[in-house]
Parts: structure tokens; sequence; C-alpha cells
């Protein structure tokens, strides 16, 4: 009877590995890395930033600390100003040439 038993939970305990192992694997997709042409900012000095980019920061009351340009294909010069707002809190705003505001 032992010896019944003793085959028993050796052939269950194989069967379980077995139906173990044939458990699909998750295939980790490999990460694609997309860059984003607000990644390549060079600085600027602000003298240099579009009126219509000054003037749309102005109107907000925001006083202006760095400012960044880059070149996409789709919008043109894309700017990255760093802001403080009047409660000394910085803050970066992504504008176009033409002042627009792109994203907070």
């Amino acid at each position: 009877m032992k010896k019944v038993l003793v085959a028993l939970v050796i052939v269950m305990g194989l069967g379980f590995s077995v139906a173990k192992a044939d458990e699909p694997l998750k295939k980790k997709s490999p990460k694609v890395e997309q860059r984003d042409s607000r990644e390549d900012f060079t600085p600027i000095e602000v003298n240099n930033l579009p009126e219509a980019v000054i003037d749309e920061l102005s109107c907000e009351g925001a006083l202006i600390k760095e400012a960044f340009i880059a070149y996409s294909r789709s919008e043109g010069k894309l700017y990255k100003v760093i802001i403080l707002s009047s409660d000394f809190h910085e803050q970066a705003v992504f504008l176009n040439e033409r002042g627009n505001i792109l994203n907070r």
C-alpha cells in the first residue's frame, strides 16, 4: 500500500511539473524608443525668442527664466520656456513660433 501511495505521489508530482512546463511564457516585447523632437532642445538666449512667444507669456504674467529651441518637421520651430509664476513655481511651457501654447 505504501508503494502505491509513493508511486501515486511521484506520478502526480511529475504530472504537475509537466503541466507547469506547458504554460506559455509571456514574451516581453522589446521596448521601442520613440524619440520625440522635444527631447532635442538646445538652449537659447531669452532675447532670441520671437515676439509672439514673449507676448503670449507676458499676458500670463510669467517671468521667463530659460528658453530652449527645437525643430520639428510637422510644427516648425518649437520653444520650451521655463517660466516662474507669481508664486515662484517653475513650469515648462511649450510654444510654437506663432506663440500658441502646445501643452502644459
